[in-house]
């Protein structure tokens, strides 16, 4: 979205509203209406919706954007909400339907329960509500002269869900062969077939998801994620448990916000991502009972100044950095979490390297994919059996002006907390498969972020108190499952 306010959509609209939109909200427009690829009609429609406030406006237009950005069409990548939000846009566009894309902006904004979104959107998406049940004497004769039905009364799964897979077999054929969101019933079988054959104990989530599906307003489009989800290469089981009851939901902004489960309990919603790792989930919460501290704008400020005043004491002036430098830097701030990582180097526990451009890239070669190494600035080599030990590599700080010098130090040692954070976690005898890749990602996100918050930079976390939609630990997911995975089809 460079050049933004070029754009003659975003001029338009910038006349229409004149001070009501800032660079965020116009921003947030056009990136918006490039992804769903309809950045014209958006804009037409936009000048149409009632708007109440500024803010609301920004903070909704922000979240839909970052909604849409990490989902895609068919509906596997980000979570459930997002991707149901990304279809309500598209489709509030497409029919001109300037107030129900009001209503869905106020709902991003305020929040709402799952099914509650569902009945937003169910007049924009009425296709995809399942059509009243087939009488069971006529469903039977039909179950016993066609191959499908066969197949799903052969799964080994109680009946009403079985019954509702067969709606969902009817329901499919209704739908026109240019819905996007028409299925492949063969295929649908073959996916949970093989899927159930090759991890028997999912069958109990994937008879959970279901069991609400009769009472969904948009039935059809819960049966397809869970087919989709089935259909991924990487194979995230977990996230069957979104369509669970009422399941995830979209998180009511407000400007110093309270958080939800923050003071007793740990919502494996908000603080969890549905992964159910009890560690993971108390360190999210952990933070969310810390963040009205962490934004105390004072206390903030106070903290900023000290961390600058500590690295210009340390680098009066750039020179190359050895890893002697950053363990002192990490001890001089003297927080828990970068006195854990400077105890880790100083007892041995995991070596610790800086190597220019070049080398650094080298030294990737063995673990990291070509098209990653020349964009990362850390990494965290696990430890050879028998072998050598752990390492946490960073890239020299190169050819930066003084004036940046000191930002690109910060950073550094971010990337130092981050990869520390997989050091933390990571067994060498367990295989990176995807699940466990999302899972440290998460963490390890967390922990930067977590440890740029404690040194009075919340840039980012402001930025996610803004966008997020469902909860610290689900923006987390959506996040690395954005920036690390490649999918089987493209739209997913």
């Amino acid at each position: 979205a460079r050049n933004f306010e070029s754009d003659p959509h975003i001029q338009s609209l910038q006349a229409a509203w004149g001070e009501l939109g800032g660079r965020n909200t116009y921003r947030a427009v056009k990136v918006l209406g490039e992804e769903i690829g309809e950045l014209p009609r958006l804009v037409e429609l936009l000048k149409e919706t009632p708007i109440r406030e500024s803010l609301r406006l920004e903070v909704s237009l922000r979240r839909l954007r970052r909604m849409a950005a990490h989902t895609r069409p068919l509906g596997a990548r980000g979570n459930y909400v997002e991707w149901l939000a990304r279809l309500g846009v598209v489709a509030a566009v497409r029919q001109g339907n300037s107030a129900r894309l009001g209503k869905i902006m106020d709902m991003v904004y305020d929040g709402a329960d799952l099914v509650a979104f569902e009945n937003l959107l169910s007049p924009l998406l009425g296709q995809y509500r399942f059509k009243p049940q087939v009488p069971s004497r006529l469903r039977r004769v039909m179950d016993s002269i066609q191959s499908i039905p066969r197949r799903i009364r052969a799964l080994p799964m109680g009946n009403p869900e079985k019954d509702t897979l067969l709606r969902f077999n009817d329901h499919s054929k209704l739908l026109t062969e240019s819905d996007p969101l028409r299925i492949d019933m063969n295929h649908f079988m073959e996916v949970l077939e093989r899927g159930i054959l090759e991890n028997e104990g999912i069958v109990p989530d994937i008879e959970r998801a279901l069991a609400p599906v009769p009472n969904s307003p948009l039935s059809y489009l819960r049966v397809f994620r869970l087919y989709r989800l089935l259909a991924r290469q990487s194979q995230v089981y977990p996230k069957f448990l979104e369509l669970q009851g009422e399941g995830i939901r979209l998180v009511g902004f407000e400007p110093r916000p309270r958080y939800p489960g923050s003071a007793e309990t740990v919502d494996l919603t908000q603080f969890n991502a549905f992964y159910d790792e009890p560690v993971m989930a108390e360190q999210f919460a952990d933070f969310y009972r810390n963040l009205p501290r962490l934004l105390n704008s004072v206390l903030r400020k106070e903290r900023a100044d000290q961390v600058s005043r500590i690295l210009t004491e340390l680098w009066p002036t750039p020179r190359p950095l050895t890893a002697p430098d950053l363990v002192t830097a990490l001890e001089r701030l003297g927080d828990p979490i970068s006195l854990r990582v400077a105890r880790s180097i100083q007892d041995g526990e995991v070596d610790f390297e800086i190597h220019e451009s070049r080398a650094f890239e080298a030294e990737l070669t063995k673990y990291v994919s070509e098209k990653w190494r020349s964009n990362l600035s850390g990494v965290m080599i696990p430890a050879e059996p028998g072998g050598r030990k752990a390492r946490i590599l960073l890239r020299q700080i190169e050819n930066v002006s003084s004036e940046v010098f000191h930002d690109a130090l910060f950073h550094r040692l971010g990337y130092a907390v981050h990869e520390h954070e997989h050091f933390m976690h990571v067994d060498p005898m367990v295989p990176r498969i995807n699940l466990e890749i999302i899972r440290q990602e998460m963490r390890a996100t967390h922990r930067e972020f977590h440890w740029y918050a404690l040194q009075g930079n919340l840039d980012w976390t402001e930025n996610f108190l803004t966008e997020n939609s469902s909860g610290w630990a689900m923006h987390l997911r959506s996040h690395v499952e954005d920036t690390f995975f490649e999918f089987t089809d493209p739209n997913d």
